[in-house]
Order: C-alpha cells, then structure tokens, then sequence
C-alpha cells in the first residue's frame, strides 16, 4: 500500500517538472524568435536596453535596415550597423564637400539626374545671357569711305560722275529686339560735283565742292555678329563750307572768249534724303559695306544762282559708297 502510493507521488512529480521544464523552454524559444523576428535575425538587443530597436517594431526587420550613428555607437560589436551609420553620418553631413563647380560636370559630382539637368540648363542660359549682352552691348567705332555721285532731276543734264570721300564714327546699340540694331553716325564729307555743257556757240564746265557733316541714322537689321546685314533709315546733309568754280568758253565768229568766275553756284544749307546699307560683318569688329544715298533736297540754291545754263534746275544728288568699318 505504501509502495503504491510512493509510486503514485514519484509519477505526479515527474510529470510536473517535465510541464514547467516544456512551458520554459516553449517561452524562451517564443521569446528568442519574437527578438529575432525585431532585431534583423539577431537574439542580441541592439542597443543593450530591454527593448528591440525602434526601426523594426511593427513588421520586424529582415536584415537590411540601416540603423542611426547612435545606435551604431551604443552596439560597437555590430559591425554592420556601424558601416550603415557611418555612410548616414557621412551623407549628413556633406556629401559632395571635395566636389568643387568645376568638377560639376564629373560622375561622382552629380548630386541627381533633375539637378544635373537643371545645372546644364542654367549654364546654358547664363552662356546665351552673356552672348546676348555681349553682341548687344552699346558699341563704339569709325567708318571710313569713298565713292561717286550722281545728279538727276529737272535741267540736269551736263551734270557728270563727281567723287566724294568720308570719315567719321558711329555707335551701335541695341533698339528693341536681339535682331534690329540702332546705328547713328557723324561723318565729315568732301564731295566734288562735275557740269560740263556744250553748244553751238559756248562751253560751259562747272564744279562746285562742298564739305559737310552727314547724319545717318540707320536700323540695322543684324542676325548675328557676323554674316550679312543691312540697314535703312533717314539721312540729313549740314553744310559746312560750299565754293564753286565756272568757266565759260564763247565763240564770238570773231574769236573765243573766256570767263572764269567763282562762287555762282551756291549750295543748299540742309539736304535731307534716304539711306540704305547692305555690308557684311566679318567680326563683331571689323567690317565692310555698301551705301547708297538719295537726297530729296535740290543741290543748288535757285535764287541765288547767277548762271544762266542752271537757273531752274532742280538738282537731287545720289551717292554710292564703299565704307570700312572698325568697332571697339
């Protein structure tokens, strides 16, 4: 009876060790799984304190999580999350310092597609912004040139090709739009205008030289620089001195007589007319063209001319040049 009974108690026992034994080893292993499952397959806390690392609580962390510089500090043994927070802190704190701007353009320099981008486009708008300022720039520089005239209008036969040269400076500025450019010029003119007339009786020849101040004021239309351009606009003629020459061969029947006299022939103070310029532009500083001038005002003065064969006349000069232009 007595046996039955130690047996009995040895039995109830061993089965209770055993249940506590099970549910201690069922509880560690939950417990070692649930940190695991925390802490990126690690039994070890991260930070050494009694709670799992922040970043993995919720769906747990599967091993590639990257941790602060100060949990990598406060688990040195992790070398893992010491590399990742050492790649944070250096991202932190500058991640391009030894990239200077002139090694912007270099692979490793690029902080991202849309900021490269962005800087390309920047450059490109500060490269066409100082192109742009700099072919519209207020400009100064001189023309010299040479040519002919002519004269056309009412009784102005006789009147022959004259010659005529000019020097003077010019600006050039910009006037509303990249492609039109505002062009005024002071030249000092000479001009020397030939008449010859012949009849049964008498020769007549005449030259008459003028020196004056000429004002273009052209608007150039100019693509760029270089290349081709032209210009249209007003011209206006002052006269600064004005003297003439006549000399008169009459055929009497009994002899030739001959006269010379000067100053007859008085000029018009102001010519006003037209200009028009085709050139080309072989630098932004030097180049050549052609113009061509129309005055609209008669050359002489009618009531103070004294020669019979130009009283009446109605003299309009046209003038064509070639000039060589050098801007500073």
């Amino acid at each position: 009876m007595e046996r039955s009974k130690i047996i009995s108690f040895l039995s109830v026992l061993t089965f209770s060790v055993s249940c506590a034994y099970a549910q201690n080893t069922y509880e560690a292993d939950t417990d070692s799984a649930w940190i695991a499952s925390q802490n990126g397959g690690s039994t070890e806390l991260s930070n050494g304190s009694d709670e799992p690392n922040a970043a993995c609580i919720g769906d747990g962390c599967d091993g590639t999580e990257t941790f602060p510089a100060e949990q990598a500090a406060a688990a040195p043994g992790d070398s893992t999350a010491q590399a990742d927070s050492a790649k944070v802190a250096k991202a932190d704190s500058s991640e391009y310092e030894d990239c200077t701007p002139a090694d912007s353009l270099l692979k490793e320099c690029k902080e991202d597609d849309d900021t490269y981008d962005r800087y390309l486009n920047e450059n490109a708008e500060m490269y066409r912004a100082r192109k742009e300022g700099f072919s519209r720039k207020i400009s100064l520089g001189f023309r010299a040139a040479g040519g002919m005239n002519m004269v056309f209008g009412k009784k102005s036969g006789g009147w022959e090709l004259g010659y005529e040269g000019s020097a003077g400076m010019f600006a050039k500025m910009p006037f509303f739009s990249r492609l039109l450019t505002l062009y005024p010029e002071l030249d000092f003119d000479y001009r020397v205008f030939n008449f010859k007339s012949e009849s049964d009786y008498s020769e007549d020849e005449a030259v008459i030289t003028q020196m004056l101040f000429e004002i273009p004021v052209l608007f150039l239309f100019a693509p760029d620089n270089e290349g081709f351009f032209v210009g249209i606009g007003p011209d206006i003629g002052l006269k600064l001195s004005s003297k003439s020459k006549y000399k008169q061969e009459v055929d009497t029947g009994k002899k030739i007589e001959k006269d010379k006299r000067k100053n007859t022939l008085p000029t018009t103070g102001v010519l006003i007319g037209g200009a028009f310029d085709i050139g080309y532009a072989f630098t932004s500083h030097f180049s050549v063209d052609i113009r061509v001038v129309q005055y609209l005002t008669n050359l002489v003065n009618e009531k103070a001319v004294a020669e019979t064969a130009i009283m009446g006349s109605k003299l309009y000069t046209f003038h064509t040049t070639l000039g060589i232009s050098f801007a500073l």
